[in-house]
């Protein structure tokens, strides 16, 4: 079950399902747009991500937190919608304590 809220101890999620996206859009479009990533770099880093999750901790490799780093990039179109949802589910908990 995927946690609905904003609560940042659920960024790791967000981290793991914004990697696979990106390894999905490169190996779409033939390992292109990911500078410094080939075809064999991402299983790796899948596993490394997969670790993480598996034992609940903060995604740890460095190249991982690079390449999500909203900073560096415009977020993508899951990431954006992921993250509205995550906005919207906070603000309707929200009003539902505020009616209680």
């Amino acid at each position: 079950m995927v946690p609905r809220d904003a609560d940042p101890r659920h960024a790791k999620l967000l981290v793991a399902i914004t990697f696979w996206d990106f390894w999905i859009d490169s190996s779409n479009h033939d390992w292109l747009y990911y500078p410094g990533l080939t075809a064999g770099s991402w299983p790796p880093l899948a596993r490394s991500v997969a670790a993480d999750l598996s034992a609940d901790r903060d995604i740890t490799s460095e190249q991982v937190l690079r390449l999500v780093e909203p900073t560096s990039r415009e977020p993508g179109r899951l990431e954006s919608a992921i993250r509205a949802l995550l906005e919207w589910d906070a603000a309707e908990q929200g009003d539902e304590a505020d009616k209680a």
